[in-house]
């Protein structure tokens, strides 16, 4: 209980401003994450049924046109739990701490994403992306970006929640969305990218894949029990 109450305080500092989002140092135990694991996905559930039930209420016809990811339940498994955390906390989290080899990583995975236009960009990309990671960078380079990630890194946080949840817009059919009703409708996503964010940076990005796969086991456990 203690560990609750210690994440407790911290995010109400965080929000007063009386604490920092940093590392944590390498102390803790396993006891100690699980139960800060269960916390924070226990947090992101209470929060997302709140937010979900008015919302639903609201845009109840809009909510009509979600788009399942796979036609089978393995597949919905397969993307759900394993590809889509892998995937997004890789380009959603993975910057959120800045590292060298990290950085060449993220270009790499970025270029990929290049694919979903057309091959041609797709390859043309990750063969740029491929050559920047292979050459060593000055070190004047590498320390200008660790100086502007550390000085902007409140603010790349915020962007790479915010593109997160809008990102998640396209779970839906978004020609039939006003534009208007978007910030709206990815409400909860917002919230999940925040609360994995936080574990990103004080733990590690093993930590935000693994809570995001629990929150969309759980997700997607109740829809396949409960289609309606």
């Amino acid at each position: 209980m203690n560990n609750i109450t210690h994440e407790y305080h911290f995010l109400r500092g965080l929000f007063e401003g009386t604490k920092k989002l940093k590392p944590l140092k390498p102390s803790w135990n396993s006891s100690y994450l699980l139960r800060v694991l269960l916390f924070y996905l226990a947090l992101d559930l209470v929060l997302n049924l709140i937010v979900a039930i008015p919302l639903f209420a609201l845009f109840e016809e809009y909510f009509d046109t979600y788009q399942d990811i796979g036609e089978s339940t393995l597949e919905l498994l397969f993307y759900g739990v394993i590809l889509a955390p892998i995937l997004e906390e890789l380009m959603f989290r993975m910057p959120l701490k800045y590292r060298e080899s990290h950085l060449k990583v993220y270009f790499i995975v970025i270029s990929l994403f290049f694919f979903a236009a057309h091959w041609s960009i797709g390859l043309l990309a990750l063969a740029t992306s491929i050559t920047l990671a292979t050459f060593s960078w000055k070190t004047k380079f590498k320390h200008d970006l660790a100086h502007y990630h550390k000085k902007y890194s409140r603010e790349i946080f915020w962007v790479l929640t915010s593109l997160f949840a809008l990102v998640h817009i396209f779970n839906y059919t978004p020609e039939t969305i006003p534009f208007w009703v978007y910030p709206f409708m990815v409400i909860p996503q917002f919230i999940s990218g925040f609360l994995f964010g936080i574990v990103r940076i004080r733990f590690g990005l093993r930590y935000s894949m693994l809570l995001h796969a629990c929150l969309n086991l759980i997700l997607i456990s109740m829809e396949i029990i409960w289609p309606s």
